[in-house]
């Protein structure tokens, strides 16, 4: 049984391979807990790295194949998908995730303004992009303001 637990092991560590992503990793991980009947902390002291990191790469085992790969597809990194995972552990504490259509769609219009942020950018704002911008803030937050209602804020 200890050599079979060992070569489990050395396989589990497989998902140090370039071609395995974060999704991936994370099932192996979890199947490797489950088959081994082992916590986190007792794999965290096998591999010796802190219990939180184990946490971290756990997270992408909340979604699906299907929901990770849409999310990839959607042009979100693998940072993206993992703060959404993170701020939606922090608020429910549940192992389903629901990332909707409206999640990807911030996401992907955060990821596109942030640029803009910086000072050396260069930026010249028209009388137009500032109604623009004071009309995306409306919409932002009327869907606040909705998401709010929904959820009895």
């Amino acid at each position: 049984m200890k050599s079979y637990k060992s070569l489990r092991f050395n396989a589990m560590l497989d998902w140090r391979k370039k071609d395995i992503d974060k999704w991936e990793r994370a099932i192996i991980i979890r199947d490797y807990l489950d088959e081994f009947s082992l916590t986190q902390r007792q794999l965290a002291e096998q591999l010796g790295v802190p219990k939180s990191t184990i946490e971290d790469w756990m997270l992408y085992s909340r979604l699906t194949k299907t929901e990770y790969r849409a999310m990839k597809k959607k042009g979100l990194s693998s940072t993206d998908i993992y703060k959404l995972l993170r701020e939606n552990k922090q608020k429910a504490k549940s192992r389903f995730i629901d990332v909707t259509k409206l999640d990807l769609e911030i996401e992907e219009c955060k990821k596109k303004l942030h640029p803009y942020l910086r000072a050396d950018n260069g930026l010249k704002l028209t009388i137009n992009s500032k109604y623009s911008v004071k009309e995306l803030i409306d919409v932002c937050n009327r869907i606040l303001m909705k998401i709010e209602k929904q959820n009895g804020c």
